[in-house]
């Protein structure tokens, strides 16, 4: 009798690009803390680096109430202010829900970062940037509001990285306001730009890209030439899995010869959850190891 295994794979990411949570999303000044940054890329990256920090000192909530500093303080009459008057209380519960999205995310996207050996994220900011985009598709729709104060934005560009090698990346709208850099929209756009229920939405799951979940799987079949003269052994097989979760090609590392055609046959038709990123499926590899043993 013979007994086949296959032993957890090994992932290797390759790149193809919040429920609400009241401490966080509250539009109380409380959650604004007194820590003041300089309007510059340095001020940003220091910003940004003290909520990474807290994560990594296991004091997550300081880390929490950092991120909560990237909410705008008295938003609904900065609104009033910057954009309109009329629309400046549906601007603000707007703001509430995409900032709880954003901060939702964010947060789970550091603490994966922090509980992932040799992974970090870094952020670049750039700007400013023009207030509306040229290019418009899928379900977006733009809202039409001029800004009456028109508001300088910048945009960050985030990086995921493992052992250096990226991984993941997106960007967000950030401004400027009493010392410091508040959210003001999902990827390079304001969050007021689109209708309500129209703009971007934030991953609760977060940005980093997670072990693949294989879904079904085909048992190899053991030749019968190798069972007759006694051979065992692991069939080590690098995988390339598409957007949809298929296998899209499949070869061996290491591996009796005997062994090998077998495992690719086996290993060419299991099935995996896409792998999300950001919010979007993305190709991946992953080395994967088929145990033949006789016993």
């Amino acid at each position: 009798m013979c007994k086949l295994f296959v032993l957890p794979a090994f992932l290797f990411w390759t790149t193809g690009a919040f429920a609400q949570t009241p401490e966080i999303s509250q539009s109380s000044d409380a959650t604004q803390a007194t820590q003041t940054y300089a309007q510059s890329k340095d001020g940003f990256s220091s910003q940004f680096a003290a909520i990474l920090q807290a994560y990594r000192d296991g004091n997550k909530t300081k880390g929490h109430q950092l991120i909560g500093q990237f909410r705008l303080p008295r938003s609904e009459a900065w609104f009033a202010e910057h954009l309109t008057l009329e629309h400046a209380t549906q601007l603000e519960e707007q703001y509430d829900k995409v900032f709880a999205s954003f901060a939702e995310s964010y947060e789970k996207t550091i603490m994966d970062v922090v509980d992932h050996p040799g992974a970090d994220v870094v952020a670049d900011l750039e700007g400013p940037k023009p207030e509306k985009p040229t290019t418009i598709g899928g379900h977006l729709k733009l809202s039409g509001i001029v800004p009456a104060k028109e508001p300088h934005l910048s945009i960050c560009y985030f990086k995921i990285r493992v052992k250096k090698k990226e991984v993941g990346s997106w960007e967000d709208t950030f401004g400027y306001e009493d010392g410091a850099f508040r959210f003001l929209g999902l990827g390079a756009w304001a969050f007021w730009v689109w209708e309500a229920g129209s703009g971007l939405g934030a991953t609760k799951e977060g940005r980093f890209p997670h072990h693949p979940v294989l879904v079904s799987q085909v048992a190899p079949i053991y030749p019968s030439s190798a069972k007759a003269k006694g051979i065992e052994g692991t069939v080590l097989v690098s995988v390339q899995v598409d957007e949809e979760g298929r296998v899209k090609s499949a070869s061996i590392i290491t591996g009796d010869s005997a062994l090998g055609a077998a495992a690719l046959d086996s290993v060419r038709q299991w099935r995996y959850q896409p792998l999300m990123i950001g919010g979007n499926p993305t190709e991946f590899n992953l080395v994967t190891s088929v145990v033949f043993t006789l016993h």
